[in-house]
């Protein structure tokens, strides 16, 4: 707010509803409209909820994680959180997900970082 200032009202200014950083996980906030107290996040790869809270899990029936690691025999999808700026610290990779051999199945080729996988690289 703008208030007095040498005996004379400036007036008032609207405060920015974002300016508490709301929005997590690298999502960006914007005002929804001046004076509502409101704010509108939109979230970062990976990430979903009204401030971005909650990881999306990428592994479940029909998501990319799911479609990618069932394209090849003897894996599985592992759900991490997505990583970006903000969540690099996090375990994860910045997919929000990574395949994995399953019990008793290895990588053909070697894997040093979970990473997603190529068609030439199966579990054997």
């Amino acid at each position: 707010t703008l208030g007095w200032e040498d005996g004379v009202f400036q007036g008032c200014e609207d405060e920015s509803d974002c300016a508490s950083n709301p929005c997590k996980n690298g999502a960006t906030c914007a005002e929804s409209a001046p004076g509502d107290s409101k704010f509108i996040c939109t979230c970062a790869h990976g990430w979903q909820g009204d401030t971005c809270e909650e990881d999306i899990d990428e592994c479940l029936a029909g998501e990319a994680g799911d479609a990618s690691c069932a394209m090849n025999d003897n894996q599985e999808c592992v759900n991490t959180n997505a990583i970006n700026a903000d969540t690099g610290s996090v375990a994860g990779n910045s997919q929000g997900w990574f395949c994995k051999c399953s019990e008793h199945w290895t990588w053909r080729d070697a894997v040093v970082v979970p990473a997603i996988p190529a068609e030439t690289n199966i579990c054997v």
